[in-house]
């Protein structure tokens, strides 16, 4: 029922540096979605902060972190974000192409 997802409604950030988690977190932050983690056409011309950058992020915190930027629909990079710590991925362009 509606109360239910109320309930449910989470606070998400997006962060783009281990600093910035850990500071989302101490204000609050559900979740967070960190990236861009490969490269994507949103972000042209800048360097993906990659999967290391992923892994940094996910063991400072201890709230769930999803990747973000060039993950693709079909799910084929999401053991990559699993090992690095992530509880998942985001897709966004994908979902453009759909």
């Amino acid at each position: 029922d509606r109360r239910q997802r109320q309930m449910c409604i989470r606070d998400r950030t997006s962060i783009h540096s281990v600093s910035e988690a850990v500071e989302a977190e101490k204000l609050g932050a559900s979740y967070l979605t960190a990236g861009h983690i490969y490269v994507t056409d949103c972000k042209k011309g800048l360097p993906p902060r990659g999967l290391t950058f992923l892994q940094d992020v996910c063991s400072s915190v201890q709230i769930s972190v999803y990747g973000i930027g060039g993950i693709k629909i079909d799910g084929s990079q999401l053991h990559e974000l699993k090992n690095a710590g992530a509880a998942g991925g985001c897709v966004m362009s994908g979902m453009m192409h759909v």
